[in-house]
């Protein structure tokens, strides 16, 4: 409700000119009251569902989905630099005469990415993207100042994304290891407990 009160007082905004101009601004004022409320809302939902996790979820479960969304992020931008890619490659303006689609696929081919199905083309830009933002290798390579201006950029979104990535996978990693060694600490302290006041498993 909040969301489409917000962008109906937004569109009033900007049809409203033939209003005051102190009716317009408190028409701006509450839908920025709306905007914040709407993201305090979602705040509230996050905080929601990170209780659910931690009493309904185990911690092995947390680790896995956890892992999967840092997957999931870098699939995302691998496709978007994909895109851009294979968007420069085919409309951006050669210095060079040549752009990375109309090269030869191999040296001393003939045959170039433009002549392949359109799957391996998606396909050879998510490879390349991928391997920009994992700091791997591949035989694209850029063949105009456009071109080599995008690589420049990925390789260094692709070490810091890297670095981000190794780095909340190793915290991830290290939280179960310590959530793991204080379950099995407190699981040894009961076993003790129990065994030197002789509590039987019936008693249990």
């Amino acid at each position: 409700l909040c969301n489409w009160l917000s962008a109906l007082f937004a569109d009033g905004d900007s049809t409203s000119q033939g209003l005051g101009g102190m009716n317009v601004l408190r028409i701006s004022r509450l839908a920025r009251f709306l905007r914040i409320v709407s993201m305090i809302r979602m705040l509230r939902v996050v905080r929601i569902l990170e209780n659910f996790a931690h009493r309904y979820i185990s911690e092995g479960y947390r680790l896995a989905v956890r892992i999967a969304y840092l997957c999931l992020n870098l699939v995302a931008a691998a496709h978007i630099l994909a895109c851009a890619w294979f968007a420069i490659g085919v409309n951006a303006d050669s210095d060079t005469g040549w752009n990375w689609v109309r090269a030869p696929m191999q040296f001393g081919s003939d045959s170039n990415w433009l002549e392949t199905p359109i799957t391996f083309q998606y396909a050879s830009a998510f490879h390349w993207s991928t391997a920009q933002l994992t700091i791997g290798g591949f035989d694209v390579y850029p063949t105009n100042t456009a071109e080599r201006a995008v690589n420049v950029v990925a390789m260094l979104a692709g070490f810091f994304f890297g670095s981000m990535l190794v780095s909340s996978l190793s915290a991830a990693m290290v939280d179960y290891q310590l959530m793991q060694k204080d379950k099995t600490q407190r699981l040894r302290a009961l076993r003790q407990y129990l065994a030197e006041n002789s509590v039987g498993a019936r008693m249990c």
